[in-house]
């Protein structure tokens, strides 16, 4: 009996030995740097920092389509969120998706680039033809019912949420346009000049403001459109990704490229109140829930040359901290997402072509 003493106790010191290190090598919500609470003023989203290798957890993927002949460069939710429309670059390429059906259901060669969808009842599909016209297509049929402006490589459109202005990017140039005079001469437009490119975009939700990111130079500029003027202008680091409003139009948050850092701004003063750290390159995209407690950002494979994660990443954006993340794409960046109306689908879009669905439950 002495002699299984020794042999008891290292299996006792083994099992503890073991218990120890899974529970200090599991992912904890609220780890990094420490927490904040968004909802006060005084204070923004903690930085967090949440290593790729231990946040990666599986997520379920309801379905997965794939473009033909493009690379998904914008995609919409149809308001039913029942349907999804993708656009593609290079060829150009339109294409819908029935997932009730699981198929395709339209698909238009020499359409695409950007994609957004107008005001009911007739939900048009605003887009670019190859040719740089911008047209507006029945949702079902695909039929061309406006043809409106034509411009030279456009590269993004967008309508604002109380659908009074949509917005038109070129490489260097933005035009802003009444979307009840559309065809008429712009409200307003912007030049840039070099390497100031015009990188995204977009409106606050109650549509007042239009926020601008510009590429290589990490500026951007926060437009009064009660006014058509520019409210400020803030440069932040060297190269800038997209630009989202929170739901309630308090917050900006725009992400940089190079360091995967999501910067979180106050919208009326451009002063930066926060950070999310957790994605190791560009972040090219992110999007809200409707109360603004849950955001989702994707990582860009392609940033400057270095490599990013390619991650989906979910954030509870009140406490600043990062849920969970997971690996949307093993070999390229995804550069879409968005959260479907009724908030039980996400979807991505990525460098490989393919546009896949997941189901979207941040709780668990």
């Amino acid at each position: 009996m002495q002699n299984k003493k020794p042999i008891i106790i290292i299996s006792i010191l083994c099992v503890i030995a073991l218990a120890l290190g899974y529970w200090y090598g599991m992912p904890k919500e609220g780890s990094g740097h420490g927490e904040g609470n968004i909802s006060d003023d005084s204070k923004g989203p903690s930085t967090t920092s949440l290593p790729p290798t231990k946040t990666s957890v599986p997520h379920p993927q309801k379905m997965i389509f794939r473009m033909q002949s493009s690379v998904p460069t914008d995609l919409a939710w149809y308001r039913d969120s029942k349907k999804i429309v993708a656009a593609g670059n290079g060829s150009n390429e339109l294409c819908v998706w029935d997932l009730q059906e699981s198929k395709i259901i339209m698909s238009k060669e020499g359409f695409g680039q950007s994609v957004a969808i107008g005001p009911p009842p007739h939900n048009l599909l605003y887009t670019f033809t190859k040719k740089g016209e911008l047209v507006a297509l029945h949702p079902v049929t695909g039929e061309t019912s406006l043809r409106l402006l034509q411009f030279q490589e456009p590269r993004r459109l967008r309508i604002s949420s109380d659908y009074k202005w949509l917005a038109v990017s070129t490489r260097r140039t933005m035009f802003l346009y009444d979307l009840n005079k559309i065809g008429t001469t712009p409200a307003t437009s912007m030049k840039m000049h070099r390497p100031a490119w015009i990188e995204r975009f977009g409106f606050s939700p109650d549509g007042t403001r239009l926020a601008i990111t510009h590429q290589y130079i990490g500026r951007f500029e926060c437009w009064d459109l009660r006014q058509l003027k520019v409210a400020y202008s803030k440069v932040i680091g060297k190269h800038l990704g997209c630009s989202h409003f929170s739901p309630d139009g308090r917050f900006l948050i725009t992400p940089s490229i190079p360091t995967g850092v999501i910067h979180v701004l106050k919208v009326e003063s451009g002063e930066e109140i926060g950070k999310l750290i957790g994605h190791a390159g560009g972040v090219s995209s992110v999007d809200f829930t409707k109360n603004g407690h849950y955001m989702v950002s994707c990582g860009d494979i392609y940033s400057q040359g270095k490599k990013s994660d390619g991650t989906i990443r979910i954030w509870d954006f009140k406490k600043g901290v990062q849920l969970k993340s997971w690996k949307a794409n093993q070999t390229r960046g995804t550069l879409i997402v968005k959260i479907s109306p009724n908030e039980k689908l996400l979807a991505s879009c990525s460098r490989d072509g393919t546009v896949k669905v997941w189901g979207w439950n941040p709780r668990n």
